[in-house]
């Protein structure tokens, strides 16, 4: 009788651990979100930074199971194509759904900004902040045209220094 329990107990517990691993293991749904859907692609635009017109290119796309949406981007001065700037974004959704992002650029890992922000069906807003700025950025999708405003915040010898940033762009 101890013998029969015995393997019943272990039948059980396999079984029970083999249902549970395969949940487990499995990986979330891919995102299906409209405005991370409506901007993969690549995008062409011109951007006003701190004064100088930039020619940008961005190309979004889907990665690791649909579950973040990259945006790489590269910037050339119009009348200065010397001045370079390149950064890349990494956009995901929380259990909340809202956004959870990482911005890598140029300037290197003291310049990488966490962030959060909200979702609609034609529009993300997302708040990023490091030890040596603050960033708040607004991506609008309507049709073929892309619109990114952006104000970025930081301190410099004392006095809080401000930069606003738009750029509009158009689908390849």
């Amino acid at each position: 009788m101890l013998k029969a329990k015995l393997i019943l107990f272990s039948l059980i517990f396999f079984l029970s651990a083999n249902v549970f691993a395969q949940d487990w293991y499995q990986p979330p749904k891919p995102l299906d979100i409209k405005v991370y859907n409506s901007m993969v692609g690549e995008w062409e635009g011109v951007n006003d930074m701190m004064g100088m017109k930039m020619n940008d290119h961005a190309k979004i796309y889907w990665a690791l199971n649909k579950q973040f949406l990259i945006m790489e981007t590269t910037s050339f001065g119009v009348d200065k194509p010397e001045v370079k700037y390149s950064g890349m974004a990494v956009f995901g959704v929380d259990k909340d759904g809202k956004i959870k992002s990482w911005w890598f650029d140029d300037w290197g890992s003291e310049f990488m900004m966490p962030g959060t922000g909200t979702l609609s069906d034609t529009k993300m807003t997302v708040n990023s902040v490091n030890s040596m700025m603050k960033d708040d950025r607004t991506y609008e999708v309507n049709g073929n045209e892309m619109t990114m405003t952006a104000t970025s915040t930081w301190t410099e010898n004392g006095k809080e220094m401000k930069m606003d940033s738009k750029s509009v762009y158009k689908k390849k």
